[in-house]
């Protein structure tokens, strides 16, 4: 094996890539195999021959992206479609016992694919879809591709620098200002003077809202309270009876 030539593992993955996608491949240095024959398998093509033609195309490059990143290969079959099964049989007999593989790659997605690894390249793939315009997409990835290595380059001396970084005091005789300081006095005592009227004012309120609320509760008492007018009289009280049937005799 390879660990046993004493290779390292960057010489592993150039060995693979090579192996894969050939030495003047136009995406050699993009590319990311994983260094195993894999296939990737679509089954059940004859299912997704209803799907719609803008899903089809989606998911078409959505797995050759995928395939040609990771150094794989693509093929949609179907056992209901015997034609199909002959790609995928194809292609295990090279990766299983390097037999011949298929001469011409099939990436339309319209029809059953057949991507042999190292075959795609990502300008055939294209961009993955989205609802910007082709020049909106290119100017995003590029905005955010420098400012990714803008970050990269700089974000070691801004850290040393947020790391020093102390609040300043304003009372420090080191920050001194003449008109600075004479201005934030000013602006202190007119702060203390309307400070002083506000507190003056919230309390002759309470006060007033207290006496307001005294006077009123007397009144109310006033008014429940009987006078000595009004007071029934005292001493003992003369019940007349009715008159008695002997006396009517």
């Amino acid at each position: 094996g390879l660990s046993s030539r004493g290779l390292s593992i960057p010489e592993r993955i150039s060995n693979a890539t090579t192996r894969i996608y050939g030495a003047d491949h136009v995406d050699r240095e993009k590319v990311d195999p994983i260094g195993i024959p894999l296939i990737i398998v679509g089954a059940k093509y004859d299912a997704f021959l209803k799907a719609e033609a803008e899903s089809a195309k989606a998911m078409a490059r959505f797995l050759r992206f995928m395939a040609h990143m990771n150094g794989a290969a693509v093929v949609y079959t179907s056992k209901e479609m015997q034609p199909f099964s002959h790609n995928f049989v194809q292609l295990l007999n090279h990766y299983a016992f390097t037999g011949p593989m298929a001469k011409n790659a099939v990436t339309d997605h319209l029809k059953p694919l057949l991507v042999p690894a190292g075959s795609d390249t990502f300008q055939s793939i294209g961009r993955a879809p989205s609802n910007e315009s082709d020049i909106a997409a290119w100017r995003r990835e590029y905005i955010t591709s420098w400012k990714n290595a803008f970050i990269t380059v700089f974000s070691t001396a801004t850290t040393e620098k947020d790391e020093k970084r102390t609040l300043v005091n304003a009372a420090d005789p080191e920050f001194k200002e003449p008109l600075v300081d004479e201005a934030r006095a000013v602006k202190d005592k007119n702060l203390e003077l309307y400070r002083i009227e506000y507190e003056k004012k919230v309390g002759e309120e309470r006060a007033r809202a207290e006496r307001l609320t005294r006077e009123q509760l007397d009144k109310a008492t006033a008014a429940v309270r009987p006078s000595d007018r009004t007071s029934a009289p005292s001493g003992p009280r003369t019940v007349q009876r009715a008159p008695s049937k002997k006396m009517i005799r």
